[in-house]
């Protein structure tokens, strides 16, 4: 399964932003999510928010959205990028050092 697999299965169970009922910090959720947890970038994150949106009752402005992802972004997590990711999702940095 790739992340953004795994990423769209985690915010299909993530709560719904109710307008009203702290909407707008759900949603900002599911950009931290997207952006920080799994580490997607800009792209994808709004592919998987735009969907995620799409379910909603009253869903968000493209404006909202982007403003959404903006601020995920531009935010610092505690927890550090991909902290959702699988030590497989993580590419393998290998230095090659050339022979003499």
């Amino acid at each position: 399964m790739t992340v953004i697999e795994r990423a769209r299965r985690y915010v299909a169970q993530m709560p719904e932003a109710i307008s009203g009922q702290h909407g707008h910090s759900a949603m900002f959720s599911v950009a931290c999510v997207l952006v920080q947890g799994f580490d997607l970038n800009r792209g994808d994150a709004r592919m998987l928010l735009e969907e995620y949106n799409a379910t909603l009752t009253e869903p968000f402005s493209q404006g909202q959205l982007e403003h959404k992802l903006q601020d995920a972004v531009a935010k610092e997590s505690i927890k550090g990028r991909g902290y959702l990711l699988n030590s497989s999702d993580k590419p393998i940095h290998v230095r090659i050092t050339p022979k003499k």
